[in-house]
């Protein structure tokens, strides 16, 4: 996965700032500024576009900014994505790798994953900590420090 064009395209640009988009608007909806369905609106137009996460570390004991392998579905990684201070849930992220993720959760353990897919499904759940669930098709990773 090229993470830098050699071209001014702007093609990566879009990808990442579609996702921060999104970050943007959930950091609203947990902020309790936007309502579910206007948050939802704002967003919507984004299904079917790629992205590019931000990185986390690989953290199969914790939920708070970190990726990890979701348990029972296969070659799918999940990350929990909140506030720098852990105390805003943002979004619930499921990451399809479509060839499939190599590693073993050991391996991948305390290395930092960049994930990209394409937005298939989003909706927004919860109540008293209202969040974005953002699946993603098409997936593709990167282990940043192997």
């Amino acid at each position: 996965m090229n993470v830098i064009e050699p071209n001014d395209s702007m093609q990566t640009e879009k990808k990442v700032l579609r996702y921060i988009y999104i970050y943007s608007t959930a950091g609203l909806l947990n902020e309790k500024k936007l309502t579910k369905n206007q948050a939802l609106v704002k967003v919507k137009f984004l299904k079917s576009k790629e992205m590019i996460m931000p990185t986390h570390p690989f953290n199969s004991k914790s939920y708070i900014n970190s990726t990890h392998l979701k348990e029972d579905e296969a070659n799918t990684f999940f990350t929990g994505v909140n506030n720098a201070e852990g105390t805003q849930i943002f979004s619930f992220e499921y990451v399809k790798i479509e060839n499939g993720i190599k590693e073993s959760q050991s391996e991948l353990e305390g290395k930092n994953i960049t994930l990209r897919g394409e937005l298939n499904e989003i909706t927004v759940e919860g109540n008293m900590l209202p969040r974005f669930k953002l699946k993603f098709i098409k997936g593709e990773y990167i282990i940043e420090n192997k």
